[in-house]
């Protein structure tokens, strides 16, 4: 999650001072806020702005920065591969230190992206040229279900790694019994009465001239530092 906090440095920067409620657990600010800040960015001479959001229909940040006049490019990632391995909110690395995978998505696939794929997208976005006007949607190269990554997770370790289906309102009241508020378990466990098919974009190889990091390396490389270790 992103929250945008009281920080003197976007008011020295921008004579703007977003702030949110952190408890609200919010995806993007405000329109007023988010909005106000790319026309402050813009108005005190940045030329380079590079937004990072959730995918989804294209916001109404998004359509002010593409009107800004600064050089602009939008980064939409997947599914992290981290979210499984950090302290993510759905609790996954304790689940698979565990032996288990838990999720009400079915057969549902994501393309995972790595992180430091994301990361280098960004860097590159803001300090080289070629990358104005483009809205960049990042996956991994393959699209996985949670079982399948499971198994993935399960090589790399050695080990048995589970997969578990529950209902979305199972899923629910699991999130909400490791401290998720009820609005958000819901919303994180029901994906619709469709199973969704995420494809890989390709655009990390068109952002960076190079492949992104496939999940099984991914995993193997964390099952090495031991973070899924009991």
């Amino acid at each position: 999650m992103f929250y945008w906090s009281p920080r003197p440095e976007y008011a020295r920067a921008t004579g703007l001072t977003p702030h949110l409620n952190e408890e609200a657990l919010p995806i993007e600010p405000p329109e007023e806020q988010s909005t106000g800040f790319i026309k402050a960015a813009a108005s005190r001479g940045v030329q380079r702005f590079v937004m990072l959001s959730a995918w989804g229909p294209e916001s109404v940040a998004e359509t002010s920065l593409r009107e800004s006049g600064m050089q602009w490019t939008s980064v939409s990632p997947s599914w992290f591969n981290q979210n499984v391995s950090d302290d993510y909110e759905q609790k996954f690395r304790e689940d698979i230190r565990a032996g288990e995978m838990v999720t009400s998505y079915g057969a549902s696939t994501f393309a995972f992206i790595d992180a430091d794929d994301i990361a280098d997208v960004v860097v590159a976005a803001l300090l080289e040229d070629g990358h104005h006007g483009q809205s960049y949607r990042l996956t991994g190269p393959r699209s996985l279900s949670f079982a399948q990554a499971a198994q993935e997770i399960a090589q790399a370790l050695g080990r048995p790694i589970s997969y578990t289906e529950l209902t979305p309102e199972q899923y629910a009241q699991r999130l909400i019994s490791v401290g998720l508020p009820s609005e958000l378990a819901a919303g994180i466990s029901d994906m619709g009465p469709e199973e969704w098919r995420e494809e890989p974009t390709g655009d990390v190889q068109r952002a960076l001239g190079r492949a992104p990091k496939d999940f099984a390396d991914y995993a193997r490389e964390t099952a090495a530092t031991g973070a899924w270790n009991a």
